[in-house]
């Protein structure tokens, strides 16, 4: 992208040596509202909200043009249901925004956009700046996926089908080792413990459930107190035989 080409229109430029990405954060997060001026290109959707409008009802012929409904309501007009006034993209037209101006709606924010950045030579689009690191390495490991797949599909082995082929060739020596009833080592006899009671390791592996307040539910396992204490909570011995009390003098 030429740089030359981006200085069109009304158009600005910021230079910093700071982040790129908070510096259009803060740009684009100043903007100015403003009312709906007639021929303007509205850039969001437009809705009056039901309710009292504060005219008074000799206007109601008003809204009656613009198809709008209405009731008299304690001298006022009322709007009855909500009404998609503009919408985005089109032209406000004078009806419009003099409805929008007697109900004191200013519904557009204007401010600037960032559109392109240039950096060390290069311009590229501002929506670069949205990558994030997540997205970075979401796409790498996709990457890696396919190459993997790629790579057994030609039955060649590469770097990232290594971990893939070495838990598939494992997965092979546990099975052939389960039909083996002289030979075994820790990890098959772990395996072995899992196939024969499969639900108390889940009920090992499962959370202690506990009710809204943070209390254990019922039926849950209760929590042993540590044994210090239950030490501290009890009265300290009196070493000569009293009941703990204060000590008296004479």
């Amino acid at each position: 992208m030429a740089l030359l080409d981006l200085c069109r229109g009304n158009s600005g430029f910021f230079f910093t040596k700071d982040d790129v990405g908070t510096l259009r954060k803060e740009i684009t997060l100043r903007q100015v509202q403003t009312a709906a001026k007639a021929g303007a290109i509205a850039p969001v959707d437009v809705f009056i909200p039901p309710g009292p409008t504060g005219m008074e009802p000799t206007q109601t012929s008003f809204f009656q043009t613009m198809n709008i409904g209405t009731r008299i309501n304690r001298g006022q007009i009322d709007i009855t249901d909500e009404v998609h006034l503009i919408r985005m993209g089109e032209k406000v037209n004078p009806s419009q925004a003099s409805l929008l101006t007697k109900l004191n709606i200013r519904p557009f924010f204007y401010g600037m956009k960032v559109r392109a950045v240039y950096d060390d030579g290069d311009a590229y689009d501002a929506s670069a700046l949205d990558v994030t690191m997540a997205d970075v390495a979401s796409g790498f490991l996709m990457g890696a996926r396919q190459v993997a797949a790629f790579s057994y599909a030609l039955n060649q082995p590469t770097a990232a089908t290594v971990p893939h082929s070495t838990l598939n060739a494992y997965k092979k020596v546990l099975a052939f080792g389960l039909s083996l009833e002289t030979y075994s080592w820790e990890n098959l006899d772990l395996v072995k413990k899992m196939l024969e009671n499969p639900s108390a390791f889940a009920a090992a592996a499962a959370p202690v459930a506990t009710t809204t307040t943070g209390k254990p539910a019922a039926g849950a396992p209760k929590e042993e107190e540590p044994e210090a204490e239950k030490e501290s909570s009890a009265a300290p011995a009196d070493p000569f035989g009293g009941s703990g009390g204060g000590n008296d003098s004479d």
